[in-house]
C-alpha cells in the first residue's frame, strides 16, 4: 500500500547548508539527503518536498541529481515551492523557468501550496510557516492566510518540529533539520496533529 512522504529544505548543492548540518562537504551531505528520500521512494508512494531543493545557484545540478535518481524509482516527487526555487511565483521568471525539462524530469507536479485530509479536516502544505522564522518573518506576502487549520511546513530549518502561530493554529516542521535528515510519513504526522491539538 502506498504512503505519502513529507520533507522540506533538502538544499542541495548547497555549501553554507551542508556545513551547518556538520557534514565535511557538499557530496557527502547531498548523498545523505538521497539516501534518505531512496528508502521510501518504493511502492507507488508520494514524496512531498516542500521547498527549496537547492540553493546558492546550483539549481540545475540539483534537479538533475533528483530526476537522475528517481527516473526509476516506483515513487512519485511532488515540489511545493520554495524561496529557493525559481519555480515559485516571486521570481520574475518563474513560468519560463517552470517549463524546465529537469524540473519536470524530477516533479510529478510543482505548486506553491496544497492539503491532506486528517479527521475530515484541511492540514495546509506550504513551504512557509504562518508566522515564524530566523528573525523577523521574511515573505509575508507569500504565506497563507491563518484560519485556524494546522499547517505543514519548511523555511525554518527549525530542529523543532512543532510550533503555534502568533494566533495559536498548529504548524508542524517537516524541515531536514527537524526530522533527522528523514522525510516524514503522514501517519506520523497525524499523530503530531492528534497530541497537539
Amino acid at each position: 500500500m502506498s504512503q505519502h512522504y513529507f520533507t522540506a529544505d533538502l538544499h542541495l548543492c548547497h555549501e553554507k547548508v551542508a556545513k551547518i548540518r556538520g557534514f565535511d562537504s557538499v557530496p557527502e551531505h547531498d548523498d545523505a539527503v538521497i539516501k534518505e528520500l531512496s528508502k521510501v521512494a518504493h511502492s507507488g508512494n508520494q514524496i512531498f518536498i516542500l521547498g527549496d531543493i537547492s540553493g546558492g545557484g546550483r539549481e540545475s545540478t540539483a534537479l538533475g541529481t533528483l530526476a537522475l535518481t528517481f527516473m526509476h524509482k516506483d515513487a512519485d516527487l511532488h515540489l511545493i515551492c520554495g524561496n529557493h526555487d525559481s519555480f515559485h511565483p516571486m521570481h520574475r521568471h518563474y513560468a519560463k523557468n517552470r517549463e524546465s525539462a529537469l524540473l519536470n524530469a524530477a516533479f510529478k507536479t510543482v505548486d506553491t501550496m496544497g492539503t491532506f485530509r486528517h479527521n475530515k479536516g484541511k492540514v495546509l502544505l506550504s513551504h512557509f510557516p504562518y508566522t515564524g522564522d530566523r528573525g523577523e518573518d521574511r515573505y509575508s506576502e507569500y504565506r497563507l492566510n491563518d484560519a485556524g487549520k494546522p499547517i505543514v511546513h519548511g523555511h525554518t530549518h527549525s530542529t523543532k518540529k512543532v510550533s503555534y502561530s502568533r494566533k495559536g493554529s498548529l504548524q508542524i516542521c517537516v524541515s531536514l533539520d527537524a526530522w533527522d535528515m528523514k522525510p516524514v510519513p503522514k501517519h506520523e504526522l497525524a499523530t503530531v496533529i492528534d497530541d497537539h491539538s
